[in-house]
């Protein structure tokens, strides 16, 4: 397994493919690196693996989408597609 890879996601709403950060191994685990404001609430966290750390950022855009959809009327879903590269 390598020890690094780029995080990216495809959230339906958005409708392009979004590059959310990088993982790197940190000892048992992989750290995150935002490669966007975007995504810095999840700068420094520790994922089990790089397919967790791409499951939380594509639930990160769902959920900034669903807070931006209450206030605007609308309702966002937290589907979409995740590439994961080395």
């Amino acid at each position: 397994m390598s020890s690094n890879y780029v995080i990216e996601i495809r959230p339906e709403p958005v409708g392009r493919t979004v590059q959310a950060g990088l993982v790197v191994r940190d000892g048992p685990g992989f750290r995150f690196f935002a490669a966007t404001q975007d995504f810095h609430s999840l700068e420094s966290q520790i994922f089990k693996n790089p397919q967790a750390a791409a499951d939380a950022a594509l639930r990160h855009v769902a959920d900034q989408r669903a807070r931006a959809g209450r206030s605007s009327g609308t309702i966002a879903t937290g589907r979409g597609s995740i590439a994961i590269s080395q």
